[in-house]
């Protein structure tokens, strides 16, 4: 007798594939079921809007961005058109920047579909911002309240005053002039403030080193003190005061930090061969600033001014072959470096 023909049972066991086949095809099946989807909420938003328009420019902003997520650029582009067009001024750009985040406007200025106007408006409101954070009733509020902060509300206000830029460097140092040597827990706390300004204090601590009131110029050198290690500019500054008059406190202040920098008290000639240095590398320097700082005796307070490059290297190389000829006539380089930089100043 025959035996009957079975058939082999491959359907009856469930199906296997490599993982990389199963992945991609989970991938596929992910897709297919996300599609429609994203599809509904799209049409969910656009009806939306339709039967409730956004009114007010914050509104406008937050449709921007609800477009933006559903792949709706060319309609985000749309809305945002007439905010631009409008008059803003820096109260409301500012109020803009505080309800949505630098995040969000940073998001404008990546998006394709939105150039050139997302670009245009986010670099508005960023300037508004900068505006207002420099506001020197602001900064100098800020530093009002600094002294009297809890160490914890001292770090957001010092957040605040590092918002500020150069600004806030400039009114830290000038309440460091006018603080008594004895409160130092508040000269610490200024001190560390400046600190954190990185490269932003740079150019106003060499302004304030350069001023007239020695008062001024103690206290630019001692908040430059955390910043000696990374920032060659603010050593130069206060090796230009390291020979000032026996009872001038820059003079104290200088050679304090700079003993505790070198190990040990530098003599004349170092100093003017390092001045003369320094002067040359400042006359092709291509790390320029965009503007220089200074110090108003008349006015006791720091101002500043935006200038071209060439401008900007004389400027500071001038800083620097002023005390080299003032305090070490005996360098070759003294004289020539003082009348070269004299002679680039007198052009503008």
């Amino acid at each position: 007798m025959s035996t009957p023909f079975h058939p082999p049972r491959i359907w009856s066991r469930p199906l296997r594939f490599p993982a990389p086949l199963a992945n991609i095809l989970g991938l596929m099946l992910c897709f297919v079921s996300l599609a429609p989807a994203e599809a509904e909420i799209a049409d969910a938003v656009l009806d939306s809007l339709r039967e409730n328009p956004p009114r007010t420019v914050s509104d406008r902003l937050r449709t921007v961005e609800t477009l933006l997520n559903v792949n709706e650029g060319e309609l985000a582009r749309k809305y945002l058109e007439p905010v631009l067009q409008a008059q803003l001024s820096d109260e409301q750009l500012k109020a803009l920047n505080t309800r949505f985040g630098a995040s969000y406007f940073l998001r404008l200025m990546r998006e394709p579909a939105l150039e050139p106007l997302g670009d245009q408006f986010a670099i508005r409101v960023f300037e508004a911002a900068t505006r207002a954070a420099r506001d020197p009733q602001q900064v100098q509020a800020l530093v009002d309240q600094l002294l009297v902060a809890s160490d914890t509300e001292a770090v957001l206000l010092v957040d605040q005053l590092m918002s500020a830029g150069p600004a806030g460097t400039a009114a830290l140092i000038t309440q460091l002039s006018q603080t008594d040597l004895t409160e130092t827990k508040t000269r610490r706390r200024l001190v560390e403030a400046v600190g954190l300004g990185g490269r932003d204090a740079v150019p106003v601590i060499e302004a304030g080193v350069d001023a007239g009131d020695a008062e001024v110029a103690a206290a630019a050198i001692l908040a430059s003190r955390d910043l000696w290690p990374d920032f060659p500019r603010v050593r130069d500054a206060a090796l230009t005061r390291y020979f000032d008059p026996l009872d001038s406190p820059a003079r104290q202040a200088a050679r304090a930090l700079a003993t505790r920098y070198y190990g040990r008290r530098l003599d004349s000639q170092e100093v003017g061969c390092w001045l003369a240095e320094q002067t040359g590398r400042e006359l092709h320097t291509e790390e320029l600033d965009g503007e220089v700082w200074f110090w108003l005796d008349e006015e006791s307070r720091f101002g500043n001014r935006r200038v071209g490059a060439d401008l900007e290297r004389y400027y500071r190389a001038a800083r620097l072959a002023r005390s080299l000829y003032a305090q070490h006539p005996q360098n070759p380089d003294a004289a020539p470096l003082y009348a070269l930089t004299a002679a680039g100043l007198a052009k503008w």
